[in-house]
């Protein structure tokens, strides 16, 4: 489960660490569309916070399903694929603020994904988050 969780994370940074490079060798794709950057900062933003919330949401009531199994491995199985998707649900808006610092270079849009690394690094599966999270033990 740490190692899915993270390869998307190093996924969301290694994206954001190759949008920078290009970013600076060649500058922003489009830096004069201003209300354009604005609308799509403001759209990033409203995906991020949905999708996070969606995803604390999705969470708690799958975790309250969890606890209805007997078995440890179909509780893991379980909690793997909530995982994924929780992991997922926050590496979209990612790449959405990436691609518009790419687009845009708006410190805004770098800061809106670093945010949403940070959230994802918040939400690691440790061993203690997985039995707090579950209820399963060892």
């Amino acid at each position: 489960m740490q190692i899915i969780h993270g390869a998307l994370m190093a996924g969301v940074f290694f994206f954001l660490v190759v949008s920078e490079f290009l970013k600076y060798n060649s500058g922003p794709f489009l830096p004069q569309e201003k209300e354009m950057a604005q609308i799509f900062l403001i759209a990033a933003i409203v995906l991020a916070v949905s999708a996070i919330g969606g995803g604390m949401m999705f969470s708690r009531k799958r975790l309250e399903s969890l606890r209805e199994l007997s078995s440890t491995e179909e509780i893991l199985g379980q909690y793997r694929s909530l995982l994924i998707i929780r992991a997922a649900l926050m590496e979209g808006p990612a790449f959405f603020f990436i691609v518009g610092n790419l687009l845009f270079g708006s410190i805004p849009f770098l800061a809106g994904a670093l945010v949403c690394l940070l959230v994802m690094a918040a939400f690691f599966p440790t061993r203690n988050r997985i039995e707090r999270e579950t209820g399963a033990v060892g």
